[in-house]
């Protein structure tokens, strides 16, 4: 019940509105992910990794790198791995 406003909140905390992902492809990461046991920001950085580069743009990495400390993602996981270089922060695919 709580992982689809956990995943809007993850969204905008790295700088997206979600509102601007359709509903409907948000709704099937949500899940999917939820499914394939992926944490909210997981599948947050996938949407983002998704999204047309102008929203990609604005985005920092520095929040995709507190949830590697918090251990809200895993960067050795091949899916959240392509997802970071796909946003260009492959660098801390090895963080």
């Amino acid at each position: 019940m709580f992982f689809p406003l956990r995943v809007n909140s993850a969204l905008a905390m790295l700088g997206i509105d979600p509102r601007v992902v359709r509903a409907e492809y948000r709704q099937g990461a949500q899940a999917i992910g939820k499914a394939n046991g992926n944490s909210p920001q997981e599948v947050a950085l996938f949407i983002a990794s998704q999204l047309p580069l102008a929203y990609q743009f604005g985005l920092q990495p520095i929040t995709a790198k507190d949830w590697i400390r918090k251990r809200k993602i895993n960067p050795r996981d091949p899916e959240i791995r392509d997802a970071l270089i796909r946003l260009g922060w492959g660098v801390l695919a090895d963080f």
